[in-house]
């Protein structure tokens, strides 16, 4: 797979996930919050777990954007040896497998509000700038830290991943308005 192909899907999500984002706001700040049967997040908790990761790899992507030598032709995108491990498996899918999130990145029903909403749609927007500034640099190259601290990926598989896992939790947030 060439890197700008790779790039285009995970424009692809985010567009989709801005989409929903704004669409989000129009619903009803109680059914945002209902706490769902099965005793698992609400809407709101969902898209704040997602703005709590993103605050973090929207650090590491700029300042790896920053040292990144440029780049003049499209590159073939090598995933990383935890690509095919932890990056595919994040894409939602039927009977996937559920994934434990750290205490830290686990949203407190208390004080969400919609405000949660436009945080994550500027992130999505800063996604969508560092999509564009990616298109100039090796993807392969330029190891970006994971929240997992022993953990390091290449740009490209760090991308996916995060954005992948946006797009499961948007699937999840999507469900629970059905």
């Amino acid at each position: 797979m060439k890197q700008k192909a790779l790039l285009n899907e995970l424009e692809n999500y985010v567009n989709l996930h801005l989409e929903f984002a704004s669409k989000l706001k129009k619903n009803k700040e109680t059914d945002l919050t209902a706490i769902p049967e099965n005793g698992g997040w609400n809407v709101l908790q969902c898209i704040q777990h997602l703005n709590l990761y993103g605050e973090i790899y929207l650090k590491e992507f700029s300042n790896q954007l920053k040292k990144a030598p440029k780049i003049s032709k499209d590159l073939d995108f090598k995933p990383s040896i935890f690509h095919q491990f932890l990056v595919k498996p994040m894409l939602p899918k039927q009977g996937m497998m559920k994934m434990k999130t750290f205490a830290s990145k686990n949203p407190s029903v208390q004080g969400l509000t919609v405000q949660v909403i436009d945080s994550f749609i500027e992130q999505l927007n800063q996604f969508k700038g560092i999509l564009s500034q990616a298109q100039q640099i090796n993807l392969n190259k330029n190891n970006c830290k994971t929240t997992l601290p022993i953990l390091k990926m290449n740009f490209g598989s760090t991308l996916a991943f995060v954005i992948y896992h946006n797009e499961r939790h948007v699937q999840q947030a999507r469900a629970l308005l059905k």
